[in-house]
């Protein structure tokens, strides 16, 4: 993680409490193969990660099996 400003390539979004390990590993496989990656955590700040999104090419988001279900009700029912 950091701060690269307009180098920023690829932002990764996660639910905080299920995402953060898939998010740590991906950014770094993504790092070895040469990206500029920024992944937010608990010390960054709103302003940090709206710039962040501003700045970047690319917007990967990992999501659980649960993080669509909207009040016990299946995401997938809500579109349909």
């Amino acid at each position: 993680m950091g701060l690269n400003g307009s180098n920023t390539q690829i932002f990764i979004c996660y639910r905080c409490n299920s995402g953060l390990f898939m998010a740590k590993n991906l950014a770094d496989y993504l790092r070895k193969k040469g990206y500029k990656v920024y992944y937010g955590d608990n010390n960054s700040t709103y302003a940090e990660i709206c710039m962040m999104i501003e700045l970047c090419n690319d917007f990967i988001v990992i999501l659980n099996e649960n993080a669509l279900n909207f009040c016990g009700v299946k995401f997938y029912m809500l579109i349909n």
